[in-house]
């Protein structure tokens, strides 16, 4: 049984391996590696907050991977233009480099009953200092839902946070547990290779750990 547990935390690394000869998923790590290095103040306001940076970069780590600055670019016009003049119903893109939908930023307001206001919530998602402290929201707002529960170990909690990040933190804790496990996610539209988002944040998560970040 501990044999078969090892071989299953050892997956997503020997996965992230694989991925190596891949130059698509291999040019999308590099970037993303480089601009976590860049980060230094975001994550040390994680820090200091109390927080793991590895642990946090691993969850955002696959957003990474599918950040395109060109595709952000318009996107994000379009949510300044739509999404604040008309709602969400109209535009609820993913965007910035941790790919946040004014959605989810507006379910983690809600939570700390903040004055709805999309035009101030567009104008922060689209800054680095903006993502990073809906990115500590969305720490705080699972640590307080599930405090209680006691994790049979870092992985099993990184992966249920990342589910949660990708499917949805408002959904249910079985909702989450279930989409944890689908393989669905592309690093662009046109991918035709699709991956477990958590396989890929456990195997980041794992790597930092093995070089001592």
């Amino acid at each position: 049984m501990v044999r078969f547990i090892t071989i299953l935390l050892l997956l997503p690394v020997c996965l992230l391996a694989q991925n190596n000869t891949d130059p698509e998923f291999r040019d999308a790590a590099a970037k993303a590696r480089q601009w976590m290095q860049q980060e230094t103040q975001g994550w040390e306001v994680l820090r200091k907050a109390g927080y793991d940076p590895a642990f946090a970069k691993a969850i955002i780590y696959p957003e990474l991977l599918r950040y395109s600055q060109f595709r952000d670019q318009l996107e994000t016009i379009a949510l300044q233009v739509l999404y604040i003049q008309l709602g969400p119903a109209y535009a609820d893109f993913s965007i910035g480099p941790f790919q946040m939908k004014p959605s989810f930023a507006s379910r983690l307001d809600d939570l700390k009953e903040t004055e709805p206001d999309r035009e101030k919530r567009i104008a922060a998602l689209t800054t680095t200092a903006g993502q990073f402290a809906y990115l500590s929201s969305f720490l705080s707002a699972m640590d307080k839902r599930y405090g209680a529960i006691r994790w049979s170990s870092t992985a099993e909690k990184l992966r249920f946070y990342a589910a949660a990040y990708n499917a949805g933190f408002h959904r249910s804790y079985e909702g989450i547990v279930k989409s944890a496990d689908k393989a669905q996610f592309k690093l662009t539209e046109w991918s035709r290779k699709t991956y477990r988002y958590t396989d890929l944040a456990l195997g980041f998560y794992q790597q930092e750990l093995q070089a001592g970040n």
